[in-house]
């Protein structure tokens, strides 16, 4: 659907203040029916303003995206706007990412409390138009994950989930959820840590028994940094065993995790046997030579993998020339992704690798 207005955040929030203090949301009402997209990202809304806009949203049909990021929002303001989603049937994609509460001094945003999480989790079971949620607002409460679980196992036209998972037990808990969904194909793992311990344990069980899941993203942000959990090798060998039998992942980003030449040998074993996966990005990770080369050996025998993105992963021209001349063998890589320092850049350059190598048709090469 056609944008009508990209620029109205500053037209709706009078009429946000005005229906606010009145409790009357007729002239807001108005205003979002002529919009598809409502973005009011660092606006200091509060509990009133926030029930005007849900009560606007109840017989609202135009507006699909909705994004209330870097907001102020209370328990109290997200209960009411959760009742009001319920009734929404047009609203396809919710954004409420590093919500503040307030908090204004510079501070690392809280995140929402037990009654806040629990109402817009137990909301995805009522609205049937949601396709997309984003909500990455520190460590998830016990209560929410419990909620979670429960309306994914009823809940199956959500089609992207993104969350914050900033501990072994959170992790767990997602997982867990994800597992009984038979209807989600993209997963977003937000993590202040860089190594997630036992976590990449209840990921494998969640590759087992889910089998809609396509795209799986696990991303590390300093906005969230949490001290890492004890690193544990069978955790993500297990990840890794999972990640060979499945069928259905069809896209996998690792980023600036705690991954070395020993993960990428885990990793190298499991792309030897996985039959599915067609886009492999691991970036800012300590791989060198080594992991490179783990990598560039299950090239070899893969047979599936089209896009490859090994940026920023300290790999010299020793690790490349072996990952250059592998892909002479394999014919299915088309695009390969890589970040290099100039020094190394120089040298791949000033090499023949480039030339020799037919197989791959786009080559980025970053600075």
């Amino acid at each position: 659907m056609q944008v009508k207005n990209p620029f109205f955040d500053e037209t709706l929030r009078p009429l946000l203040h005005v229906a606010g203090k009145k409790h009357s949301s007729t002239e807001l009402s108005s205003a979002l029916s002529r919009l598809d997209y409502v973005v009011l990202t660092w606006k200091q809304l509060s509990d009133a303003q926030v029930c005007a806009l849900g009560r606007a949203l109840v017989h609202n049909y135009t507006v699909t995206f909705l994004d209330l990021s870097q907001s102020h929002l209370s328990d109290r303001g997200v209960l009411l706007l959760s009742v009001a989603l319920r009734s929404n049937r047009v609203v396809k994609r919710l954004v409420i990412n590093d919500n503040q509460c307030g908090i204004t001094d510079g501070n690392v945003p809280p995140s929402l409390g037990e009654v806040g999480q629990t109402a817009l989790f137990t909301m995805l079971s009522s609205t049937r138009s949601l396709r997309e949620f984003q909500f990455c607002n520190g460590g998830l409460t016990a209560p929410a994950l419990i909620a979670l679980k429960q309306v994914l196992e009823r809940y199956q036209t959500l089609k992207s989930l993104t969350l914050v998972v900033d501990s072994e037990r959170t992790t767990k808990g997602v997982a867990e959820a994800v597992g009984v969904n038979k209807g989600l194909e993209t997963l977003e793992l937000v993590t202040g840590q860089t190594d997630l311990g036992k976590g990449w344990e209840a990921l494998a069980g969640m590759l087992n028994s889910n089998t809609s899941l396509k795209r799986l993203f696990i991303h590390h942000s300093v906005t969230h940094k949490k001290q890492n959990p004890p690193h544990s090798e069978q955790a993500f060998r297990s990840f890794c065993v999972a990640l060979s039998k499945n069928r259905s992942l069809t896209a996998l980003v690792l980023h600036f995790l705690e991954l070395g030449p020993q993960e990428a040998a885990l990793l190298g074993e499991a792309l030897r046997t996985n039959q599915a996966l067609k886009a492999l990005q691991i970036d800012h990770c300590k791989l060198h030579d080594a992991g490179g080369i783990s990598i560039t050996e299950a090239l070899l025998e893969n047979r599936t993998l089209i896009e490859l993105d090994l940026s920023a992963c300290y790999i010299g021209v020793e690790g490349l020339r072996a990952l250059f001349n592998a892909l002479k063998a394999n014919r299915t890589v088309k695009k390969l992704t890589l970040r290099l320092t100039a020094h190394v850049s120089e040298e791949l350059v000033a090499s023949d690798l480039l030339k020799e190598n037919s197989a791959v048709r786009v080559i980025s090469l970053q600075d």
